[in-house]
C-alpha cells in the first residue's frame, strides 16, 4: 500500500507546470524499477497501484515458416512437383495473441481479452521504438521473457524477474512509461473483486515493530524533509500523547508502533516542511514492520499543490474545514476503477471530486484507473465513508478523522 498517489502524473505534470509548480513523474513507469514492484510500499493512506515491474515478457514468436521444396523437376516436360508445402508456422507455433509487431513480446503478460489485443495495438501504435529497443537488448528481453513466464499478476515472481534480471529495467521502463502514457485504459487488468466477504485479517507476531516511513512529495517525488512524524492511537484522536515520533531527513523516518490485538490501527500525524499538515490513517491495521533501507511511502502535498488541486476542482478551499484524500483498491492492491464513493456521516457541504485521467473531474462519477479520489470541505470530526464497486457491492466502510486545515488520507480497500 501507498499513501496519496494521487493521479497518473503525466497528465498531472502538464497542469500543474502551467500553473508555476513542478512536474512530476509517470506512475507505471516507476513501477519498472530495479526493485521490481510499484514503487515503496505505502502506509494506510491513498496509495499507488501496486504497480508491477513490467508485466509481459517475451512470447515463442513462431518461426520463420518452414521453407517449401524447390518444386522438383518433372520429367522431361512433366510437370513439377507441387513445391514443397511451407512449415505450418515453423517450430514456434501461432504467435501468441497480444504478441507486439513491433519488439515481438507480449504488451502485457496475463492480461485477459478483449484487453490484451486492445492493449498490444496501441504499444504498436504508440511505442515502437521503445519496444524494439528493447527487444534488441539482451538483459531487457530476457527480463521480459521472465515475465512472460510469470503466472497473471504474480507479483512477486516479477519481483523476482527484476532482481535477477536488474540491468534490463531501465530500457523496459521506457517501454512500461509509453505504454501508461498512452495506453492505460487498454493496458489495465479489470478490477479483481474475488476476496469480499473472504477476508482474512492479518494478525501481528509481535509486541512491538520497527516501521520506517519517508513523506514524500507527491508531485515531485521527492523527500519532504523536516517533517515531523507522530504515531498516534486511534483514540488519541489529538495526538496528544504520541506513541513514536521522529523527524524526518532524506532517508525517512522510523517509528516504533505497539502491536494491538489488531496491530497498530491509529494514524499517522505529519507536520511541518512546508506541507498541509496531514492524517494517515492505517487501514486496514499494520501488522509487521519494515526494513528502514526500504521505507514506505507516505505521500504528503504542499500548501501550494493543494491549491491547484482545488482550482482544477472548481472548489473554494473553507479554513473551517478539512480534507479527504482516498485511493480505491481491489483484492490484489491494485488501484481499482470504477468506485463510487459517499461520505455516510458527516458529508454536509462537502465535495466528491474523482481523479479521471491524472486530473480531478467534477462530472466523474466513479474512479478511473488511478483509483483515487479527492474529497474536499469536509466539517471537522469523525467521518464514515464507504466505497462500492461497480457493480455496487460494497468494498469498504472506513471511519477516519478530520481536523481544519488537514489533510486526511486513508484507502478504501477490501477488508472484510
Amino acid at each position: 500500500m501507498r499513501i496519496l498517489n494521487i493521479c497518473g502524473r503525466m497528465a498531472l505534470a502538464a497542469c500543474v507546470v502551467a500553473l508555476g509548480a513542478v512536474g512530476c513523474d509517470d506512475e507505471e513507469s516507476a513501477a519498472s524499477d530495479a526493485a521490481g514492484a510499484g514503487g515503496e510500499g505505502g502506509v494506510g493512506g491513498v496509495g499507488g497501484g501496486g504497480g508491477v515491474g513490467g508485466e509481459g515478457g517475451v512470447g515463442g514468436v513462431g518461426g520463420e515458416g518452414g521453407v517449401g521444396g524447390e518444386g522438383g523437376l518433372g520429367g522431361e516436360g512433366g510437370v513439377g512437383g507441387e513445391g514443397g508445402v511451407g512449415g505450418e508456422g515453423g517450430a514456434g507455433g501461432e504467435v501468441p495473441p497480444g504478441t507486439l509487431t513491433c519488439g515481438g513480446f507480449i504488451a502485457r503478460g496475463g492480461l485477459p481479452e478483449p484487453n490484451l489485443t486492445a492493449c498490444a495495438q496501441c504499444a504498436d501504435n504508440n511505442c515502437c521504438p521503445e519496444a524494439e529497443t528493447c527487444a534488441a537488448d539482451a538483459d531487457c528481453s530476457a527480463l521480459r521473457a521472465c515475465f512472460d513466464a510469470c503466472p497473471s499478476r504474480d507479483i512477486p515472481c516479477e519481483q523476482a524477474c527484476a532482481a535477477n534480471h536488474g540491468a534490463g529495467t531501465p530500457l523496459n521502463g521506457d517501454y512500461i512509461s509509453c505504454r501508461a502514457n498512452f495506453c492505460i485504459a487498454d493496458c489495465t487488468f479489470p478490477p479483481d473483486w474475488s476476496c469480499l466477504g473472504n477476508v482474512e485479517p492479518a494478525v501481528p507476531t509481535d509486541a512491538e515493530v520497527q516501521f520506517s516511513v519517508r513523506p514524500r512529495d507527491f508531485v515531485s517525488g521527492e523527500s519532504a524533509l523536516g517533517v515531523t512524524i507522530k504515531a498516534c492511537a486511534a483514540a488519541d484522536l489529538a495526538c496528544a500523547t504520541p506513541l513514536s515520533s521522529a523527524v524526518t531527513t532524506a532517508d525517512g523516518a522510523t517509528l516504533t508502533l505497539p502491536m494491538g490485538e489488531l496491530g497498530f490501527d491509529g494514524f499517522f500525524e505529519l507536520t511541518g516542511g512546508g506541507l498541509v499538515p496531514t492524517l494517515s490513517f492505517a487501514i486496514p491495521p499494520l501488522t509487521q514492520g519494515n526494513d528502514a533501507a526500504t521505507p514506505s511511502a507516505i505521500d504528503v502535498l504542499s500548501v501550494s499543490n493543494l491549491g491547484v488541486f482545488a482550482q482544477l476542482a472548481g472548489v473554494a478551499l473553507d479554513p473551517e474545514r478539512g480534507h479527504i484524500g482516498l485511493r480505491s483498491s481491489e483484492c490484489t492492491g491494485v488501484a481499482a476503477a470504477g468506485v463510487q464513493v459517499a461520505l455516510t456521516s458527516g458529508g454536509e457541504g462537502s465535495q466528491v471530486v474523482y481523479i479521471v485521467g491524472g486530473l480531478p473531474d467534477p462530472t466523474a462519477t466513479a474512479t478511473d484507473t488511478s483509483g483515487v479520489v479527492g474529497i474536499f470541505n469536509v466539517a471537522p470530526g469523525a467521518i464514515d465513508l464507504e466505497g462500492r464497486n461497480a457493480a455496487s457491492d460494497l468494498v469498504a466502510t472506513p471511519r477516519v478523522f478530520v481536523r481544519a486545515g488537514h489533510l486526511t488520507t486513508t484507502n478504501i480497500a477490501p477488508t472484510r
